[in-house]
């Protein structure tokens, strides 16, 4: 697949990315879109209910409000309520959607009023609530407990208490202990048929008494509660009942019995016994018990141990079992050809846009042949790679897929230095081994952070876009052309390819793509096939140094001054206009 089908292949699904979401927005409040949004005056809390807690004590409740820090009560024994100081009875706003108001008048009327505040200010009033104290005399109902559950339960514990005049029998509120230490806060559902709480955070493990009582007067014993231990996480245990199959003379199948508390399993292959729960032996996670490791050689034994994972950690490894190959089909040789391998980008879209590629990833992709089962990789940070198990950084071959009407397999070189030219050969294997080694890939590894060049200008603005952005380019090559594509958002990319030519003369091309309600491209304004200019000397092409170009590719820099471009599709087919400013890319 060529670089050019790659980039049109990422701008489309880029595209489609972006008709999903994307764009900014304005806060419902007005403010500017700065990342901290102002203050609103809450709404005016509704649900407001007044209930008769003990016979000097009123309790009022109401429905949490959106955006408030606290509530003011408001009473008067004379309808309507006035918002005064006066009458105000709370000193301070509470946090809580409730409140006991205490010490009033036996046998009285009151009438009460909600408001919601916070920095912003205080809200309209509430609709007005009453309730009326007992009468002078009137007995304290008799408070009962009917129930609680559960019986038991680590800190945390949610439990309910069941019963009759609960609130009503122990004046001011209900409150629960566990021996001599208060239930933990705050309370939900309290009512005199109930109330329900949590067991307190620092309880030992243990037996406690459960009480629930007033301020005064004897506690009712509700029953005996068990503190269990929390139950603390621990990673899972190893895999038992691994068993280890010849499927093919390139495939092992493994299975395992499923292990209790684990999210997934890691698989580790050698060639030798004493197999090593390392990453340079991991060769496949799995969330299933089963696994087909492949491709291998033919009639070549093969180790492995499994472990388990969950959120904790990871198990010790299972016991070591092995599988050899079977026997290479007759008429199957090694293969006698090697694949030409390519540098992809590794294109990073996160919702509707293009987020720079990771600083120590180089994507390898490389055609293979027919009768070739996967490819090795081998790297090296100086020229002419040697196909030597040292050079070698895959540690089993890379299998291969089919697309495009083609055969390939690709590869994720990972933990390299950022900004850093690699060098990279492929070899094909199949069950009766490995063929010759391919030509040689200089590949790159993208920059780690933004270089110092100041961005493009265009003018007059190609499109309606008149600045691109030094971006961290996503660096490919394929044979000898080094391409640096910088994309601008998923929408837009602008690149430009080292054209390696050890017979004509090296050459620079440049494309500016814009895919917004249309494909338009544009190229170097000049009257030659190929539209490209000579670094040095090319025949029949106009120097880079004419149109404004000045290229440093040992320092990764590449500069514009008034180069001219011009549109060659889409809307804008024919128009011109010039580039200037400069770009970073990785030095090759």
């Amino acid at each position: 697949m060529s670089l050019t089908r790659k980039f049109m292949l990422t701008l489309l699904v880029a595209l489609l990315m972006a008709g999903c979401g994307g764009g900014g927005s304005t806060p419902t409040n007005g403010s500017p879109n700065t990342g901290t949004p102002t203050a609103t005056v809450p709404a005016v809390p509704t649900g407001v209910v007044a209930t008769l807690q003990a016979a000097s004590v009123i309790n009022i409740g109401w429905t949490a409000v959106t955006g408030a820090t606290g509530y003011n009560v408001y009473r008067a024994t004379t309808s309507p309520v006035a918002i005064s100081a006066t009458s105000k009875v709370t000193a301070t706003p509470v946090a809580d959607t409730a409140f006991g108001d205490s010490g009033l008048t036996a046998g009285t009327q009151y009438f009460y009023k909600v408001t919601a505040v916070n920095a912003a200010g205080e809200s309209a009033v509430s609709t007005e609530v009453t309730a009326t104290t007992s009468a002078a005399g009137t007995p304290t109902p008799t408070p009962t407990v009917t129930g609680f559950s559960p019986s038991s339960g680590a800190v945390g514990t949610v439990v309910t208490i069941t019963g009759t005049n609960l609130v009503l029998g122990f004046p001011p509120a209900p409150t629960v202990k566990f021996g001599t230490v208060n239930a933990g806060t705050p309370y939900t559902n309290v009512s005199n048929a109930g109330v329900t709480f949590t067991v307190p955070a620092g309880l030992a493990a243990g037996t406690y008494t459960l009480t629930i009582g007033g301020m005064s007067g004897t506690p009712l014993t509700v029953g005996t509660f068990t503190v269990t231990a929390a139950v603390v996480p621990a990673a899972p245990a190893a895999p038992t009942g691994v068993v280890a199959n010849a499927f093919s003379a390139t495939q092992i199948d493994l299975s395992w019995t499923a292990v209790a508390g684990a999210t997934g399993y890691n698989i580790y292959q050698s060639t030798s016994p004493g197999v090593v729960v390392s990453a340079a032996n991991k060769v496949g996670t799995k969330t299933i018990t089963y696994f087909s490791s492949t491709p291998l050689y033919g009639a070549t034994p093969y180790y492995y141990v499994v472990t388990a994972r969950n959120a904790v950690g990871e198990s010790i490894g299972s016991a070591e079992v092995s599988a050899t190959t079977r026997a290479i089909p007759v008429g199957v040789t090694a293969p006698t050809g090697a694949g030409s391998p390519d540098q992809v980008g590794n294109f990073q879209i996160v919702g509707s846009v293009m987020n720079p590629p990771l600083a120590g990833q180089i994507g390898i992709y490389v055609g293979v042949f027919t009768g070739t089962d996967g490819i090795n990789v081998y790297r090296s940070s100086t020229p002419n790679v040697m196909i030597t198990p040292t050079n070698l950084v895959n540690l089993r071959p890379i299998g291969i897929t089919s697309m495009y009407g083609s055969t390939w397999s690709g590869y994720t070189d990972s933990g390299l230095a950022p900004g850093t030219k690699y060098y990279y050969r492929t070899t094909e294997v199949n069950a009766a081994g490995e063929g010759p080694g391919s030509t040689e890939l200089i590949a790159r590894t993208p920059l780690a952070s933004v270089g110092a060049g100041a961005g493009l200008t265009l003018s007059p603005a190609f499109k309606g876009v008149a600045a691109i952005p030094n971006r961290i380019p996503y660096e490919l090559t394929q044979g000898g052309v080094f391409t640096s594509a910088y994309e601008d958002a998923v929408s837009r990319e602008f690149r430009f390819s080292y054209m390696v030519d050890a017979v004509n003369g090296d050459r620079l091309a440049l494309a500016l793509t814009d895919t917004v309600g249309g494909v338009d491209s544009a190229n170097l304004d000049v009257t030659v096939v190929g539209p490209s200019c000579a670094v040095t000397t090319a025949v029949g092409y106009p120097t880079c140094a004419s149109l404004g170009i000045t290229l440093d590719r040992v320092a990764g820099s590449i500069g514009f001054s008034s180069t001219p471009m011009k549109s060659v599709s889409g809307t804008t087919l024919g128009s011109v206009f010039n580039l200037s400013g400069t770009l970073n890319f990785t030095p090759f």
